[in-house]
């Protein structure tokens, strides 16, 4: 049986290299430096989390939600339609700011978002 790493004080959140952790069943990405994107949107503000080895920036959860469903426009990954819908469930999102995102999506966006729509009103009962 392998020892798993551990993320502790050697590990930097500015050198993603310190995150590799293959035997890990969690990832996480840490993007390059420079703009974050989601299709032609940059996102500006991010949600975040202290650490005890600094802030964590992350997407808040209605960028999270355009994030899975870009996947899921422009490559048909189901498995991200679905994230997006238990994202949009647990947390509160702005549809209407999304709904206006995936119709500047040029690939399959209007339409997809409608899958999105029906799966997430099923999901909630409404």
């Amino acid at each position: 049986m392998s020892k798993k790493p551990r993320i502790d004080e050697r590990t930097s959140l500015e050198d993603p290299a310190s995150l590799d952790a293959p035997e890990e069943p969690l990832l996480g990405r840490v993007p390059s430096p420079g703009p974050v994107a989601i299709g032609q949107e940059t996102i500006r503000d991010f949600a975040e989390r202290e650490t005890r080895m600094g802030t964590l920036r992350l997407l808040a959860p209605t960028e999270c939600v355009m994030d899975r469903l870009a996947w899921y426009f422009h490559n048909a990954d189901t498995q991200c339609l679905e994230q997006a819908v238990d994202v949009a469930t647990r947390h509160p999102v702005d549809l209407k700011r999304i709904e206006k995102w995936a119709r500047a999506e040029q690939t399959h966006g209007k339409e997809r978002f409608r899958e999105f729509e029906h799966r997430l009103r099923e999901s909630t009962g409404a």
